[in-house]
C-alpha cells in the first residue's frame, strides 16, 4: 500500500467510525489536502481493487466502506497463497 493509499484509507475509516457513513469525494479531497476530487477517486478505486474498501451498492457519492480487520486478515492470508482473485470472484456473487 502506498503512503497516499494508506492516508486515504485511514481518513475514510476514521470518518466512517465518527459519522456512520462514508465521506464524499470532496470531503476526502479536503481531509487529505489534495486540490481535486479526482485523486481521491482514483486512489479509492485502487483500494477497492486491492480489497481495502468495498463499494456500497445503490449509493452514488458516499459509496465506500472500510473492510473490517478480520476481512483484511483473511485477505492477507489468501494473498500470501495467491488466492485473492478467487476470493474476489466469490465475494462478488
Amino acid at each position: 500500500m502506498t503512503p497516499k493509499e494508506k492516508q486515504l484509507k485511514d481518513y475514510i475509516s476514521l470518518y466512517w467510525e465518527e459519522n456512520g457513513f462514508a465521506p464524499s469525494y470532496r470531503d476526502m479531497m479536503e481531509g487529505t489536502g489534495v486540490s481535486s476530487t479526482s485523486l481521491p477517486y482514483t486512489i479509492a478505486q485502487r483500494l477497492v481493487k486491492k480489497g481495502y474498501l468495498e463499494l456500497i451498492p445503490y449509493s452514488s457519492n458516499r459509496n465506500l466502506k472500510p473492510v473490517s480487520s478480520q476481512e483484511l486478515s483473511a485477505l492477507a492470508f489468501l494473498e500470501q497463497r495467491g488466492l485473492t482473485q478467487d476470493y474476489q470472484q466469490w465475494s462478488n456473487t
